[in-house]
């Protein structure tokens, strides 16, 4: 047992104290059941996490139920360490960190973050960039290619921001871009269509996105997040190959937007992400 995790469990001795927790976060009125709203139920003991029998139209459910917890088999606790270190927008923590702390496999650790991941990931893309939208294109993974051909270890994103008056950011994404939407490394017509339909307000203004690979750092402020994201993705999981690539980026995008950098925060990053991993309605 690590000593982050050692010092958690002084603060949540047992089982029963992290499903209060979960408990208050899903249901902070009190049980609603998810297909009627009726707000009794019968309460079934025999399991090992209590199931839920609404005393109106009768339909079963628990506590982690269409959540990220559900069909776990690890305990609470555990969960909720991993949700409270994954949200320290300092450290954060990586699947190998999380194994050793609460002493599970590689394998089930990283499942653990995965399933986070998606859950941030949706919420992420359920906020469309509005108002005044700006951007850049930009290239991460293998650095120093001034080739005009892509390297297989180059991943081409935009890197476009909401800005509110005095061009202060609210909200930043950074998506990838598919090679079929680059022409010698610069962003096609239909590449900056896709972004646009996908993940921009459609009362929105057409946002003003450099196209171009020459034309980078523009604005101070795209650099500084290419950069920080690029040394993140490096110092914390010394790379990521394309195919979970988003989900990172999602996931750097979920703690910018959370911090004071972005006034758009609603709340501190472990329980916002807490609420959004046992509330999958609100991802979407």
């Amino acid at each position: 047992m690590g000593e982050r995790f050692q010092s958690f469990c002084d603060q949540y001795p047992n089982e029963e104290s992290c499903y209060d927790y979960f408990f208050r976060v899903k249901w902070p009125e009190g049980f609603i059941c998810p297909r009627c709203s009726y707000r009794h139920a019968y309460i079934i003991r025999s399991r090992r996490t209590p199931l839920y029998e609404c005393r109106a139209c009768r339909h079963q459910t628990t506590l982690t139920a269409d959540t990220a917890l559900e069909r776990s088999r690890l305990p609470l606790r555990k969960w909720l360490f991993a949700f409270i270190q994954w949200s320290d927008y300092e450290l954060g923590i990586n699947a190998t960190e999380l194994s050793l702390e609460i002493q599970v496999t590689y394998k089930t650790a990283w499942s653990m973050l995965h399933k986070v991941r998606n859950f941030i990931s949706r919420a992420e893309d359920s906020q469309p960039l509005s108002a005044k939208i700006v951007g850049e294109l930009a290239f991460i993974g293998r650095p120093h290619n001034f080739s005009f051909e892509l390297h297989p270890k180059e991943h081409p994103v935009i890197i476009a921001a909401s800005l509110q008056e005095a061009d202060v950011p609210s909200r930043v994404k950074i998506k990838l871009v598919e090679p079929a939407h680059l022409h010698c490394k610069m962003l096609t017509r239909s590449g900056l269509s896709a972004f646009t339909g996908l993940y921009t307000d459609r009362s929105s203004e057409q946002p003003d996105i450099s196209k171009s690979y020459f034309r980078l750092h523009r604005n101070a402020r795209f650099k500084q997040w290419r950069n920080t994201v690029r040394s993140w993705l490096h110092q914390k999981f010394r790379g990521i190959g394309r195919k979970h690539l988003q989900l990172y980026l999602d996931e750097f995008c979920y703690r910018l937007n959370g911090t004071h950098r972005c006034p758009s925060s609603d709340g501190p990053l472990s329980r916002t992400s807490i609420h959004l991993c046992m509330h999958p309605s609100e991802c979407s």
